[in-house]
């Protein structure tokens, strides 16, 4: 008989007496549940042991069990982890929101602005986990959720990532391949400067909408020099001449925004076009 309950207190939602599943990626597996305890909708996410490199197993609790301390406004909270025989079981929050990949996928490349806006509540993101000794590692566009509302400075979009603790699965791994830092493709060692390589990577994707990596450079060529150099630092391959300190990267990504929004507000005002020729069309693209 299949498991229906995990972790004692989460129980799986089902629909038609099946599991109401969110998100698959390889072995992981993401479902709907429901806290027993108080009736709240959570996210259950169930890794197999055999996805994780035998290697890192002791990392992999390590960094989960970390995980649960992290209390940030855009982070999603781990609320519950644990191993129940061949599997590891992650307990988040649920989210009521769209991925970044998929919003771009339906409405094309993101403005500037928001774009920035993204990288800043990132970083402050990483950082607040680098904190507590927790790392991303596979930091790339699903793992990033649009949030109804603005951030606390106004505008949009307000997000908050996912995945936080789950380092070492090969799952994660693959599928964040073209977002990951040289050193992380090599298996060499991992920092804060290889999780900002990988947001460099997420913004040129949210800005161009291009997968491929070598495509997404060429069309940057057309964006304005203050977010090109912010990018090109961000995207070094020596991990030593990328930003080194969170709060430096922090006030570099406000100034750059400042700079984008006089230059869009200039644009308002003459009617000048400043969104690059290949943005795709159909969607709402807020500022």
């Amino acid at each position: 008989m299949e498991k229906k309950t995990f972790l004692e207190h989460y129980r799986l939602c089902r629909e038609e007496g099946a599991p109401v599943e969110l998100d698959r990626v390889s072995g992981r597996v993401s479902y709907k549940a429901l806290d027993t305890r108080f009736g709240e909708t959570v996210v259950l996410t169930r890794i197999p042991v055999t996805d994780v490199v035998p290697a890192e197993r002791a990392k992999f609790e390590e960094q989960a069990r970390a995980a649960r301390v992290l209390d940030h406004v855009n982070i999603v909270k781990l609320l519950g982890f644990g191993q129940e025989k061949e599997e590891f079981v992650f307990v988040t929050e649920y989210m009521e929101g769209e991925t970044l990949d998929a919003w771009v996928g339906a409405h094309g490349p993101m403005p500037p602005e928001a774009v920035l806006r993204v990288a800043l509540q990132a970083v402050n993101a990483v950082a607040a986990a680098g904190y507590h000794g927790v790392t991303h590692r596979a930091l790339q566009p699903g793992d990033f959720v649009i949030i109804p509302g603005q951030v606390a400075e106004g505008g949009w979009p307000f997000v908050k990532i996912a995945n936080f603790g789950m380092s070492g699965s090969t799952a994660l791994s693959s599928h964040a391949a073209e977002f990951s830092s040289p050193e992380e493709r090599e298996n060499k060692t991992h920092d804060f400067r290889s999780e900002i390589y990988a947001l460099g990577a997420t913004l040129c994707f949210l800005l161009t909408g291009e997968s491929n990596p070598g495509a997404r450079l060429q069309h940057l060529k057309q964006f304005s020099k203050p977010l090109r150099n912010l990018l090109g630092h961000m995207l070094r391959e020596n991990p030593e001449e990328r930003p080194q300190d969170p709060v430096v990267l922090a006030e570099a990504i406000r100034d750059c925004l400042t700079k984008v929004a006089r230059r869009q507000e200039f644009a308002r005002k003459f009617a000048v076009p400043v969104i690059p020729a290949f943005r795709k069309m159909g969607g709402p693209a807020p500022v």
